[in-house]
């Protein structure tokens, strides 16, 4: 998705779901330089969501994801996946997921109902449907009806979760995200930061295993 793509359909997702916020606080900008991790201390870039694994794990990840994006499933499905089933159960890794969610109004949606699924302790199982039902760009397939009914079949309040959802409770931490993302020249989704290593795009398991054992052996 081009830069000239993206502002518009930030614009347009600020239109729809509103809340008060200023419009000039959802213009995200993807910057054409590189990203910026030096000196970064992970720590402070984690995020408002669980981690997934052992937090004194000697390897942190840090990914910045859409939910719509077919790529962030991709890596979802084929590499994180395996991830932790060889290195996050065994307390080796610890991942933390950032939104950043900036392909349109059912993007931001998904952000935040995966928080009002946090809310009742089922974070990362909602994340799991979401990439599950991805259905290409703001095709309905993330309708607020949808996302409901997501949350029922992980047998979560409906009143509660509705309730988050309609009243956009998360729009503060979905925006912090974004805004982190611009400030370090995040250029796309995914992105990962294993530690001192930065990985854009989709890369396969083999190449994460890599960077993860690297720091392993240290």
């Amino acid at each position: 998705m081009s830069q000239n793509q993206i502002l518009p359909l930030i614009l347009l997702l600020i239109l729809i779901l509103g809340g008060g916020y200023l419009a000039v606080n959802y213009k995200v900008k993807l910057n054409q330089q590189a990203p910026n991790f030096n000196n970064i201390n992970l720590d402070s870039i984690k995020g408002f969501n669980p981690p997934l694994g052992n937090p004194n794990a000697p390897v942190k990840i840090i990914e910045f994801s859409d939910f719509q994006c077919p790529f962030c499933r991709k890596l979802y499905f084929e590499t994180f996946k395996k991830v932790k089933e060889e290195y996050i159960d065994k307390g080796l890794v610890v991942w933390y997921y950032r939104d950043f969610a900036f392909s349109g109004p059912e993007s931001l949606q998904a952000s935040i109902a995966s928080k009002c699924a946090r809310e009742q302790g089922k974070f990362w199982e909602y994340v799991d449907i979401l990439f599950e039902n991805q259905a290409g760009e703001n095709v309905g397939g993330f309708s607020k009806e949808n996302l409901i009914k997501f949350a029922e079949k992980l047998n979560l309040n409906k009143e509660q979760f509705t309730k988050c959802l309609e009243n956009n409770k998360y729009m503060d931490e979905v925006q912090k995200d974004l805004e982190d993302a611009k400030n370090l020249n995040v250029r796309g989704t995914p992105c990962l930061i294993i530690n001192n290593d930065i990985v854009e795009g989709a890369y396969p398991y083999e190449q994460i295993k890599l960077i993860i054992e690297k720091y392993i052996k240290k």
